[in-house]
Parts: structure tokens; sequence; C-alpha cells
């Protein structure tokens, strides 16, 4: 007897957008990221930890699009990842700007952080989300 193979649902428009869309938005944050951490020492002082959660970003922004166009189950860990990520690059960039004394997280908590890196956390959250459906809907392997 032959093993049938089990084939997988063919992908709607909108994954494909977001494998494109993640694997354009690593490649920018290498070169942006690699730029940064070249000029960033006359700007700032960065210590090794800095150096390894910036570059850790499009590392993970990379692997979680990998994974999508190889549709893996686990394309969800790394969008998973990210949101926390950002929040870290957020508080280690702006020191002054983010009191987290009060570790009480309400609305007041995430909304002393940077637009920007509050609404990239949003995204990739909804991304880790939406990369856990397409497993659990049978859509990655």
């Amino acid at each position: 007897m032959k093993a049938e193979k089990h084939e997988l649902p063919i992908l709607r428009w909108h994954t494909k957008v977001l494998m494109w869309l993640l694997t354009i938005w690593g490649a920018w944050s290498v070169l942006g990221i690699g730029y940064a951490l070249i000029t960033a020492p006359r700007v700032m002082r960065l210590d090794l930890v800095d150096y390894y959660v910036f570059f850790s970003v499009p590392v993970l922004i990379s692997l979680s699009a990998y994974l999508l166009f190889a549709r893996n189950r686990f394309a969800y860990i790394p969008c998973a990842i990210l949101p926390v990520m950002y929040l870290v690059i957020a508080k280690r960039l702006f020191p002054e700007q983010i009191n987290l004394s009060n570790h009480v997280i309400n609305l007041h908590y995430f909304l002393q952080f940077p637009p920007l890196y509050l609404s990239c956390a949003v995204f990739f959250t909804v991304c880790a989300v939406y990369c856990f459906a397409l497993w659990r809907n049978g859509y990655l392997a």
C-alpha cells in the first residue's frame, strides 16, 4: 500500500502578501539596523545587550517570513517574540520617557511607549495570532 501524501490547501492572497511584507521588512531592517549600529557609537553608548537585541529583530522577522514560505507550523513563534523585542528596544532607546516602576499593566502602561514601536508590537501580535490560526485551520504543516 502506498502512503497517501497529505496536501495542504492553497494559501490565500493575504497570506502571500504577509509573506512578502515580512520578507521586505526583514531585508529593510537588516540594512537599517546595520547602519544604525555602525553609526550609533557616535550618538549614544551601546553595550553588548543592545547589539544583540537590535540585531535579533531583523533575524526574527526574516525567520517568520521563511517559516511562512516553508509553510511550517512554528511560524507564529518568531511573530510572538517580536512584540516583546520591540518594547525592549523602545525601553533601551527612550529610558527617560518610559517609566516601568508601575508594574500594573493597563492602557496607560502601553501608551508611554513611542507610537511607532507600539504599532510594530501590535502588528506582530496580530501576525502571531494569524499564523497560529493558519496552523490550527490546516494551512501550515
